[in-house]
């Protein structure tokens, strides 16, 4: 009953970033502190994404010896390029907000100072853009495989994880 709820759980989850990604709508992420496992899903599926200079950012899933959820394996490498995305994945390091703005995880970079501005201005440019949810729904039709149909086998493959013994022993570890 447990990997019931857990599974529940996931197509939960699934289900919120998916809705974000189809939503036609222009999704702002504003970060000022940590995106670790699912909030960092939630800023790949992000049209755009404003960060504090001192935010950060981590995957989490892998020392955990999970694999990566939340939409991680279709918006990451997309977003990074697959060898990007694999360094992640292997060494699940925390990263600067200027390295996640380097590998194309950050829009724009803000100093504390500049942030209320900042995401006040990226607000209004979507405002003053009226094309721009088409053409943020025909950029994501433009991927041959949809997120939808990777969360299957994200969720497939993390039921398998989560029975796992390097699941087991990175909890024994905790």
């Amino acid at each position: 009953q447990r990997w019931d709820e857990l599974s529940t759980s996931l197509q939960v989850a699934q289900g919120i970033v998916l809705k974000i990604a189809e939503m036609p709508r222009i999704v702002i992420a504003a970060v000022q502190g940590a995106a670790i496992g699912y909030g960092f899903g939630l800023v790949c599926v992000a049209d755009r994404v404003i960060a504090s200079t001192k935010a950060r950012f981590k995957l989490g899933q892998p020392s955990l010896g999970l694999t990566i959820d939340g939409g991680l394996t279709y918006t990451l490498p997309r977003l990074v390029g697959y060898r990007q995305a694999m360094e992640l994945v292997l060494t699940d390091s925390l990263i600067s907000a200027e390295t996640a703005q380097q590998m194309g995880l950050v829009s724009r970079l803000v100093s504390d100072a500049e942030w209320d501005s900042a995401v006040t201005v990226a607000v209004d440019q979507v405002s003053k853009a009226p094309q721009s949810t088409q053409n943020k729904l025909l950029i994501r039709k433009g991927f041959p495989v949809s997120l939808a149909e990777q969360f299957r086998s994200e969720q497939e493959r993390f039921l398998v994880a989560i029975r796992g013994e390097a699941f087991r022993a990175c909890l024994r570890k905790f």
